[in-house]
């Protein structure tokens, strides 16, 4: 299921189009991919899911918090190193034996 989460912009030059999903393609003639939504990945067993960013360009969880804006500085960068140590470590921990959070959605359900 596609999430619309509203910040697709066609004309962007950010955008992944066509071809350049593939490295070393030509993104000319090639509409964005994206405009039907944004797929949400899960966090689940994201340790061992790498390589990370949508052209693979990071292969470990540190180098995704060395690289990945948050506000002006980077999660690494906004964090102390044990504030990082242990977000790694959580985020590292969930697989299929992490219990799930009941949420909103789950109390309006029942």
């Amino acid at each position: 299921m596609l999430d619309n989460v509203g910040t697709f912009n066609v004309a962007s030059p950010i955008e992944i189009r066509g071809a350049a999903a593939v490295a070393g393609q030509t993104t000319q003639g090639f509409a964005p991919f994206g405009a039907g939504g944004f797929n949400s990945p899960s966090l689940l067993g994201v340790a061992y899911s790498g390589p990370y960013f949508h052209d693979g360009s990071s292969h470990t969880l540190e180098d995704v918090a060395a690289r990945h804006k948050l506000g002006t500085s980077t999660i690494a960068g906004s964090l102390s190193a044990t504030d990082l140590a242990d977000l790694l470590t959580f985020v590292k921990s969930i697989d299929d034996a992490t219990p799930t959070m009941p949420n909103a959605t789950d109390a309006f359900i029942q």
